[in-house]
């Protein structure tokens, strides 16, 4: 089974591309950041785009172990072609 890429991007400068197969990502339901849910993605899910609530949890695993744990500040993920690519204003990343 291949894998996903996870792709990460601010305007500030971070960048980080991980090879996973899971992310795992908080969206937003509504135009307020209210509702919204957990969201998983798996290699060969549909193409999407998915806008990130506030303070969104994201976390990517490969094999069953952690590869990156992190929240973003909002933003949007687009899934394609085994690629999840995140664009948000900034990322904290907890080890």
């Amino acid at each position: 089974m291949g894998a996903l890429t996870l792709r990460l991007h601010t305007p500030e400068g971070y960048g980080k591309e991980l090879e996973c197969d899971h992310v795992n990502l908080f969206a937003r339901d509504n135009a307020l950041g209210e509702g919204g849910g957990s969201v998983g993605i798996r290699r060969s899910h549909c193409a999407a785009v998915i806008a990130l609530a506030d303070n969104a949890k994201i976390e990517a695993k490969l094999d069953g172990r952690p590869v990156f744990t992190g929240a973003a500040s909002g933003g949007f993920a687009m899934v394609k072609d085994d690629i999840v690519t995140v664009l948000t204003d900034h990322i904290e990343e907890v080890n």
